[in-house]
């Protein structure tokens, strides 16, 4: 519109120098034509400025709904992205889910398992009360009978604990010697020395241990030939059941 009323308006520009030098005219028609050219002419400018100014607005429009659109387009594809994000998290909710259901199953079985494993548990250990009442009874008259075999028997076996006292005594002595001539050979002493105590120590601890006398009788408790021998029993038979 703006190009068309520039055009127009040379035209008419055109045609007024044609009418002054081509030919002479009077002269209130050429003001006529001046006149009509100068209305023309002021109406294209105001046809002009009214587009331009329509022009601009409908840019202005244009952008406006441009920036409406890309703001649309980023709230759609948020909206979007969040929906992406919404099925993942359902997703791994529900895979969740079945792996707890699974778990829930899995613990209800082994629960199971275990109750009835404290049930078999239970009938044993009931069954083994049981036996071990029995057997305590039965083991009360026999060691009332034993009593006097043991009290002998402790006798006898202080004695030679005794002699024993005495013999590591004697090799405590020597090691002790045999330390202070020779730090090289300090560790190995020390270990000797140390059996020797816990020889001893077994020995009092066998000195003391009375159940076995009513189970064997007149038979050692020990597999110790040369102690069997010093107390006058018989080697006991490995066969020989024992009461702990």
């Amino acid at each position: 519109m703006y190009f068309w009323g520039v055009g127009i308006l040379r035209t008419g520009i055109h045609a007024l120098l044609l009418a002054q030098y081509s030919v002479p005219s009077p002269k209130p028609l050429q003001a006529t034509l001046q006149d009509q050219l100068q209305k023309t002419t002021s109406l294209h400018i105001n046809a002009a400025a009214a587009i331009q100014a329509q022009n601009d607005q409908l840019r202005l429009r244009v952008e406006d709904l441009e920036q409406q659109l890309r703001q649309s387009q980023t709230a759609q594809l948020d909206m979007q992205n969040r929906v992406t994000a919404s099925e993942l998290s359902l997703k791994e909710a529900e895979e969740a889910t079945r792996a707890a259901s699974e778990e829930c199953y899995q613990l209800q079985e082994a629960v199971a398992i275990l109750a009835e494993h404290d049930a078999h548990a239970r009938k044993l250990l009931s069954n083994r009360a049981h036996m071990m009442k029995e057997a305590l009874v039965a083991s009360r008259g026999r060691v009332r009978q034993a009593a006097q075999n043991s009290q002998r028997q402790r006798m006898e076996v202080a004695a030679l604990l005794s002699q024993e006292r005495q013999k590591v005594d004697q090799e405590r002595a020597a090691i002790t010697a045999q330390v202070e001539s020779s730090m090289a050979a300090a560790n190995t002493l020390m270990q000797a020395a140390t059996k020797l105590e816990v020889d001893r120590l077994k020995l009092e601890l066998e000195a003391y241990k009375e159940p076995w006398a009513y189970v064997g009788g007149d038979k050692s408790p020990t597999k110790r030939k040369d102690l069997t021998r010093h107390l006058g029993l018989r080697s006991m038979s490995l066969n020989v059941p024992q009461p702990y």
